[in-house]
């Protein structure tokens, strides 16, 4: 990965508890624009690489940050009419790949 430096660094700022009530944010938010520099790494990586990269994402914060982006971009693609947004929110589901409760991911992918 060649920004893997800038990834970790964002994938620690996914994790801060200064992140607390993310959906409330404002749309957009420079959170929302780190996440989606975040997916937009991801689709590049081959089927191992992705592997890889889905294992820096350990913590429960992560997970509901990474949930909640999804949420938030069904939102914004809605206000701006850009279909690449839901796509970005769908990407940060594999990311998080269903680690914590399968269940809240399907609630939030029914209700997109």
């Amino acid at each position: 990965m060649e920004n893997n430096g800038f990834i970790n660094e964002i994938i620690e700022k996914i994790a801060s508890k200064e992140n607390h009530g993310y959906g409330k944010w404002i749309l957009p938010c420079a959170l929302d624009q780190d996440i989606s520099n975040i997916t937009n790494e991801f689709i590049k990586l081959d089927e191992i690489q992705r592997d890889e990269f889905r294992h820096k994402f350990t913590s429960i914060e992560h997970f509901g940050i990474l949930r909640t982006f999804s949420e938030r971009m069904s939102i914004l693609a809605v206000r701006e009419k850009n279909s690449k947004l839901i796509f970005e929110g769908l990407i940060a589901h594999a990311i998080e790949d269903f680690r914590f409760d399968y269940r809240e991911n399907i609630l939030i992918l029914k209700n997109a």
